[in-house]
């Protein structure tokens, strides 16, 4: 009701002044001419300001009286003042405001708001039109122009004449009365007429005006009510995203709205406001909302032209427009004009002339996006304001015309069908290219020639202006010349939502608006100097490996490993012109004209549901497509066939109506198939394979410095991979296996009281960098070899940092196994892992396969990666990723404070440990290829099985970063994790250009250094020194307390008679036997998996024979006691040594036995005789490795580092490798299975070759 009465009040008052001009000009028409010969009364009449003073107190003391008719008696007035005006203007006169005719004792004139500038008058349209036009032409003439200043009116004086001689005249007919009576009556019947039809026009027009009035009330009435005072709360103003130096990364806005930044009156130029006001109002300052001249000018030239009524609009209007009437502001009706004329009354009523110009430079739109002078500014010239010049300034002002047209750049997609060889390029790149353009310039010199003219600037000034170079000025921002938005801009968008929607309990879509139109700043942690770094990187392909092993079939469509097909090779979707073709059995013509395509070929059927409307999808299925040798993937696209003609039937199957090819005519059925081409289907954007994501990451703030979410992608909200799940593989193993067997010997310590001494005593594992591992086969619980090696074979005893450097698969599932998956769980937990699958479904990540080797179920994150690492390098502490410091308003107040939190998840000593493993991992280990100059590198490599995912996880001194390659679909790729590894090194290393060479923490209190043989994980024994490799003492780092005590000495190495023939335990029917030092392996390796080579290792012969116990044939049987095949050659003689293969183990494991004894071997315990070879006379089982094969006597497969007997020659591919005093030939052979002289690790080399298989 108040809104209303408030409405009403505002009409009343407006119509009230133009009732005080109406009234004035009655009394200059009476004074003008006698339109009657009655003497005038007597009785004095009241003045125009009394009239209206009365009024308004009735109006006050009657509520009850309509305004309608208030309304309408006060626009019949108004209309009559426009008819005057309106005829003075089409008889060629000048027009003059109302109420400069009534005199100056009735009214004082209106004091004129003052410019700050100090405005003249409007000049012509163009400068080009200036000297040409006559003043006549010029719609506002200067006289008008003070006029409605306010000052007097020079017919004033001939109006008082023209009454003096009215009076005259009456005076002289009242003298000669008698002889003119007659005249007399004839004059008043006369004027009695026109008086009578004066009266109907009067009554006619007070008709219409009233009904007029009326549609302008209820108009009013239901028009939104305003309030000035809030008017910023209305103007959305973009946020921006600053990096971690304060400078603009990216401007996030709603799409509706654009690029806005609002500024206060004093911070605008007053050039700026100056160029604005000369070309778009020059009568701003002075008039009250309105140019009555120059809408009276715009209605002649409209009605001789024919064209359009424009250019009408004052800046308060167009303010009007923008602010309150967006939606309708490009629609021509009378409607929107009333309301347009309301909003600008209460506008020029609430707001000063300042307020209103400087909200109206913060609405306009200037092109390219940008809302308001800031962002125009920041647009085309990377500029504040403050720091525009004047030809800058004239050239913003010139665009409100014609946005399009006069903005001085364009941007088009790079692969559009243009032409740029033609055009000024100004940036380029592969998504966008902006040009420049000078369409802008007529009217800039038009802009400048007004502010002349109007005294704003000088001739010497508007020389200068134009002589400026404005295309080097042009420097237009990149993050505004593209609608394409980081993947860490929407990540950071996403955060500072949810962290609104928390602290002032918003919904989604409020905190978006928020975000989107509430000109909030947010100080992120991105650094754009290693952004920029990483995606230069990542635009180059040489630096990925390629999709070339593709299990394809006939056709040439891409397969998973089980012959499913995942991509369909494009020539098998679209023929060259791109159109598609059903095939005859992949639909069906049904007898009601309707056709059934089939789901399951080459097609999906999905059905969708948006906003309450049911639709069905028939989409296409992923494509593959190669070019220029480059694999891209296609993720399907969708065929345009509008819902109402499409349904499903009860198998999935999509139905289109009959009606639907009667409709149209490009989705018909010829030959048996129907073909139609690429203007009727829509493709998803193609994505290069293989892709790629990464995260680097400041583990001491946590701060996120870089985020690549993929590769050669464009737009907003994409799949961000880095945000996204991925196996690990063995990157995992630091984190959920040997930090946790770690920190796990601590807890077990603390929790029984005791010391690891006592607990190994007991037979408790207390996991040191230095404990021994046996890399020998595992069976499964299928009793299958599991898991492998990268390197396909075994290797004996390894410490826990060897099994780190070389990530040997088998010591990582024997260790986890050994702490069990909840220490696994709980580890990952605290690191921040929160992919864990623990579910009690068949399918979950509890096992071995998932937390030493990385196959989970739902994987890891980069980001997530990247911060769990980064505890390691930051003491143990895991810092939180955080995105932004914090976010303010625009007046700098502080809405989120954001702070990275943190937890201590391992001990300082773990975590210096882990640094210090995963450093000799690149230093001496596998992951060499990530290392790089000026910086100490840690990390690990990671692969899955078949090479569908690679990955680096490592740190510096500085920060750490993950980085992963794969396919979006299971395909292989042609390298794994070293080509991870190389490019994690470059992007690094770029990013670490002109820092220190830092280091790590060092060791805390509560670690110490001690030297231990690396056969045992014990203190050094009597024959550590002796080994024949050498001295095998080593100085390792142990968490205080673990440490061995020195009564625990070494016990692996042993003294042993071996057979000089076959290297083995010597039996009693060895001839000739020899005392060697050995290496002792466990006792259950020795018993449970023979018939493997232990490669780099020097380990204990077996020990069996066929006089061996019972017990230990029995294990040797097979499992569950198989029955062997026996094949028995009748041509060999007694002494002829067989080969006995037992194929029902994990692998094939050879036995030789004389034949003489082997009768009774065969008898007692059956097995299968292959070939014969040699003859030896004495009987031991022969380490195996599966993958090489003796095809000879003797040729047993020998360690570079196991010396038979004293006599026994060294290879020269050996010492070639070993003995720095070689003098050998250069690269000599080495036997095939001989060794793993391919294999990365070898002789302690590094991974430049070889790549993690989990």
């Amino acid at each position: 009701m108040n809104d209303e009465l408030d409405k009403k009040d505002i009409l009343t008052d407006e119509t009230d002044d133009i009732l005080s001009r109406f009234d004035k000009i009655s009394d200059r028409l009476e004074k003008s001419g006698p339109l009657s010969e009655e003497e005038p009364s007597d009785e004095k009449q009241p003045s125009t300001t009394e009239r209206i003073a009365a009024r308004r107190a009735a109006r006050h003391q009657k509520k009850e009286k309509s305004f309608v008719e208030k309304a309408s008696d006060s626009l019949a007035k108004a209309v009559a003042s426009v008819i005057i005006a309106g005829k003075k203007v089409f008889s060629g006169k000048k027009a003059a405001p109302a109420d400069a005719a009534a005199p100056q004792q009735e009214a004082e004139p209106a004091s004129p708001k003052q410019d700050p500038y100090e405005p003249t008058r409007e000049v012509p349209s163009s400068a080009s039109e200036a000297a040409s036009l006559s003043r006549d032409t010029i719609v506002v003439p200067s006289s008008a122009l003070n006029e409605q200043a306010g000052e007097p009116m020079r017919t004033d004086e001939k109006k008082r004449s023209t009454s003096a001689k009215s009076k005259k005249a009456s005076a002289e007919s009242t003298s000669s009365e008698p002889k003119a009576s007659k005249k007399k009556t004839k004059k008043k019947k006369k004027h009695r007429v026109l008086k009578a039809i004066l009266l109907i026009i009067l009554i006619i027009g007070l008709i219409v005006c009233g009904v007029v009035g009326a549609w302008v009330y209820k108009i009013v009435k239901n028009t939104p009510s305003i309030n000035p005072d809030n008017i910023y709360d209305m103007l959305s103003e973009n946020s921006i995203i600053f990096d971690d130096n304060g400078e603009v990364l990216e401007y996030l806005y709603d799409k509706d709205e654009g690029l806005r930044t609002n500024l206060s009156f004093n911070e605008i130029p007053s050039d700026l406001v100056n160029a604005f006001v000369a070309i778009e109002d020059y009568t701003f300052w002075d008039h009250n909302g309105f140019n009555f001249i120059r809408i009276i000018g715009a209605i002649r030239d409209s009605l001789v032209s024919g064209d359009p009524i424009s250019g009408t609009s004052t800046i308060t209007q167009q303010l009007a427009r923008n602010l309150y009437l967006e939606e309708t502001k490009d629609v021509r009706s009378y409607v929107r004009k009333v309301q347009e004329a309301y909003y600008t009354i209460i506008l020029e009523r609430e707001l000063s002339k300042e307020q209103i110009v400087e909200a109206y430079l913060n609405t306009i739109y200037l092109g390219a996006n940008s809302y308001g002078i800031s962002a125009a500014a920041e647009t085309y010239f990377s500029k504040e304001v403050s720091e525009l010049t004047l030809a800058e300034c004239a050239l913003l002002a010139s665009i409100p015309k014609s946005p399009t047209k006069y903005s001085p750049i364009a941007t088009y997609n790079s692969d559009a069908n243009v032409d740029f060889g033609s055009m000024d390029v100004v940036y380029r790149d592969s998504s966008y290219t902006t040009v420049y353009k000078d369409d802008y310039r007529d009217r800039m010199e038009l802009v400048l020639y007004f502010m002349e003219e109007q005294g704003k600037i000088t001739a010497e000034q508007k020389e200068q202006a134009l002589a400026e170079d404005l295309r080097a000025a042009i420097n237009p921002s990149r993050e505004t010349t593209t609608t394409i938005s980081s993947y860490f801009a929407d990540y950071v968008t996403s955060q500072v939502i949810a962290d609104l929607m928390e602290e002032y309990d918003l919904t989604r879509d409020e905190a978006r608006q928020m975000l989107n139109t509430g000109g909030l700043r947010i100080y992120s942690t991105i650094d754009t100097t290693m952004q920029r770094t990483a995606e230069t990187f990542f635009a180059d392909s040489a630096n990925f490996p390629t999709v070339t092993n593709i299990n394809a079939d006939k056709n040439g469509n891409a397969r998973d490993k089980n012959n499913n097909i995942l991509l369909y090779k494009y020539s098998n979707m679209f023929d060259s012109d791109g159109n598609f073709t059903f095939k005859g059995d992949e639909f069906k013509k049904n007898a009601d004209g309707s056709v059934t395509i089939f789901r399951g070929n080459r097609v999906n059927v999905y059905r969708t549901e948006s906003n309450g409307n049911v639709d069905v999808q028939l989409e296409f299925k992923y494509i593959y497509t190669i070019e220029n040798g480059i694999f891209y993937q296609i993720n399907g696209g969708v065929v345009n066939i509008p819902a109402k003609y499409k349904t499903r039937d009860d198998k999935g199957n999509l139905v289109i109506s009959a009606q639907f090819f009667e409709d149209q005519d490009w989705f018909q059925i010829k030959n048996d198939k129907i073909t139609f081409g690429r203007d009727h289907y829509t493709l998803r954007q193609k994505t290069i394979q293989p892709q790629a994501a990464m995260i680097i990451f400041d583990y001491h703030d946590g701060g996120i410095k870089a985020m690549i979410g993929g590769r050669s992608t464009t737009g907003k909200l994409l799949y961000n991979r880095s945000l996204s799940t991925r196996q690990p593989g063995s990157s995992i193993k630091p984190l959920a296996v040997y930090s946790a067997a770690l920190q796990q010997a601590l807890d077990v310590m603390e929790m029984t009281e005791k010391t690891a001494a006592e607990l190994r005593a007991e037979g408790t594992t207390i996991w040191t960098p230095a404990s021994v591992i046996d890399d020998s086969p595992i069976l499964n619980e299928l009793g299958e070899l599991w898991p492998k090696n990268w390197y396909n074979t075994y290797r004996g005893l390894n410490t826990l940092r060897r099994s780190v450097e070389q990530s040997i698969n088998v010591n990582a599932v024997k260790v986890q196994q050994d702490i069990g998956n909840d220490v696994s769980i709980a580890m990952l937990k605290k690191l921040g892992i929160t992919s864990v699958n623990e579910s009690d479904s068949s399918v979950n990540d509890k096992n071995p396969s998932a937390l030493a080797l990385g196959g989970m179920v739902n994987g890891i994150s980069p980001l997530q990666m990247a911060a769990a690492y980064g505890t390691f390098a930051n003491e143990g502490v895991y810092t939180e990723p955080i995105a932004y410091t914090k976010v303010t308003n625009k007046m700098g107040d502080i809405l989120l404070q954001n702070t990275a939190k943190t937890t201590e998840a391992m001990d300082e000593g773990v975590a210096f440990l882990m640094t210090d493993m995963l450093r000799t991992t690149v230093s001496q280990g596998i992951c060499g290829a990530a290392n790089f100059s000026g910086q100490i590198v840690a990390g690990k490599t990671g692969t899955t099985t078949d090479n569908y995912d690679a990955w680096f996880v490592g740190m510096t001194p500085y920060y750490s970063a993950s980085l992963w390659i794969g396919n979006d679909v299971s395909l292989e790729l042609s390298t794994g994790s070293t080509a991870a590894s190389r490019l994690w090194s470059k992007i690094m290393k770029a990013c670490h250009e002109g820092l220190e060479k830092g280091s790590y923490p060092e060791a805390p209190e509560n670690v110490i250094r001690v030297t231990v043989d690396s056969q045992s994980g014990l203190r050094p024994g009597e024959y550590t020194a002796q080994d024949p490799r050498g001295n095998t003492a080593i100085s390792e780092y142990f968490l205080k307390g673990t440490e061995p005590t020195e009564e625990e000495t070494d016990t692996s190495h042993v003294m042993v008679t071996i057979c000089t023939e076959t290297g083995f335990l010597a039996t009693p029917q060895c001839r000739h036997t020899e005392t060697v030092l050995r290496v002792q392996h466990p006792e259950d390796s020795m018993l449970m998996y023979c018939g493997y080579k232990l490669a780099d290792t020097f380990c204990l012969p077996t020990s069996y024979s066929y006089k061996a116990d019972d017990e230990t044939w029995e294990k040797w049987k097979g499992v569950n006691g198989a029955v062997r095949e026996f094949k028995y050659p009748e041509d060999l003689a007694d002494d002829t040594t067989m080969e006995i293969t037992d194929s029902t183990r994990f692998t094939t494991v050879k036995y030789y036995f004389p034949v003489n004894v082997l009768e009774d071997i065969l008898e007692k315990y059956g097995a299968l005789v292959t070939y014969t070879v040699g003859d030896w006379d004495s009987a031991a089982p022969v380490h195996y490795c599966y993958s090489h094969n003796l095809d000879a006597a003797g040729a047993f497969p020998i360690d570079p580092y196991v010396l038979i007997s004293e006599n026994y020659v060294v290879p020269d591919y050996v010492r070639a490798q070993a003995d720095p005093e070689y003098d050998g030939p250069e690269n000599p052979t080495v036997p095939d299975g001989m060794g793993d002289s391919n294999a990365p690790g070898w002789l302690g080399g590094n991974d430049d070759s070889e790549d993690d298989e989990e």
